[in-house]
């Protein structure tokens, strides 16, 4: 799976999460810390597509957030944060497509 699916996976899976699931919240942090690791890496292989680099920048920032959560409320900014930039529908938009082609 590449980075952007796994990263919409993430996203998706955070803004489902209440602030009483403690075990999920955990998780949460913990893959927010491994996708920051390697997302400098992702930036630069986008660094000529703006809009691609303009997502991830929004996406880092995102993480950085969940990564240090630390209350509730915290959990509910984020989440706002994440519809009203639209950063599941821009993470995405900009995932590559496989399209099939039959034989006939």
């Amino acid at each position: 799976m590449d980075f952007l699916s796994q990263s919409e996976l993430l996203v998706r899976d955070f803004t489902k999460i209440e602030p009483s699931y403690h075990e999920d919240i955990a998780d949460a942090r913990e893959r927010a810390s491994r996708s920051l690791a390697s997302l400098s890496q992702q930036k630069e292989a986008a660094a000529d597509f703006a809009p691609v680099r303009i997502t991830l920048d929004e996406y880092e920032g995102v993480l950085r957030d969940i990564k240090n959560l630390h209350t509730p409320e915290d959990i509910a900014e984020i989440q706002m944060r994440i519809r009203r930039n639209g950063l599941i529908a821009n993470l995405k938009a900009y995932q590559p497509r496989v399209v099939q082609v039959s034989r006939r």
